[in-house]
């Protein structure tokens, strides 16, 4: 090691329980949360609004949040 930090404020994150958060929160205020939901296509609109193409339908919509995790384009 060359180098390290260390700072005593730090913390860390179980990605599970903050996603459930998250989700439950975004619900309480009137979200739509769909799983098992494969994107095909994504398109910004003119107005800023997007549609969305996946594999149970179009959608549209003002507010994208991808949950779906760093992809590394490994198979």
């Amino acid at each position: 090691m060359i180098c390290g930090l260390y700072n005593p404020a730090d913390g860390h994150v179980d990605p599970y329980s903050l996603t459930q958060a998250f989700s439950i929160a975004a619900r309480k205020h009137g979200a739509q949360v769909l799983q098992h939901c494969d994107v095909t296509a994504t398109n910004l609109r003119e107005d800023g609004k997007w549609d969305i193409a996946t594999t149970k339908g179009n959608i549209k919509t003002t507010h994208v949040v991808n949950c779906g995790g760093l992809s590394l384009g490994l198979n």
